[in-house]
């Protein structure tokens, strides 16, 4: 729905990146906006500081370090997470993209009658297959 929402709002020969629909359907905007806020973000949370800052040696392992590394394994497994997730939406939003590539989509085509219409993938300009396509690619209207 989203594909056809965005192919429509454009002229002809527009084309809606993979990357401009999964920001709608996932951040509700734009997905490179939303990766600079997340940079921003881990800027903000970063001390600063350099944690090694008493001398060039290894740490002397105390109760407290081993606790710390027990939680940083804690933090870095929700990063993870994320990163894991927000691959699964964009394979997702890709998906529907090479869908509607092979069997169009469905357009109203006035009053209650309904018509498929025929997209084809595009990646820099060109057309490609979409089975093919990797990084930033979208589709048009054919």
């Amino acid at each position: 729905h989203t594909f056809t929402t965005l192919l429509n709002a454009g002229g002809k020969g527009r084309v809606v990146e993979c990357g401009e629909v999964e920001g709608r359907i996932f951040f509700g905007g734009d997905v490179k906006g939303q990766e600079k806020e997340a940079a921003d973000d881990d800027d903000e949370n970063s001390s600063g500081t350099d944690e090694d800052e008493g001398g060039g040696g290894a740490p002397i392992p105390s109760s407290n370090n081993i606790g710390e590394q027990k939680l940083n394994t804690q933090d870095e497994a929700d990063p993870r997470r994320k990163g894991m997730q927000k691959a699964r939406n964009r394979e997702m939003v890709r998906q529907a993209a090479r869908r509607g590539v092979a069997f169009g989509f469905r357009v109203s085509g006035g009053g209650d009658r309904e018509e498929r219409r025929d997209v084809e993938a595009v990646q820099g300009g060109r057309v490609v297959e979409s089975s093919f396509a990797k990084g930033e690619w979208g589709i048009r209207w054919k």
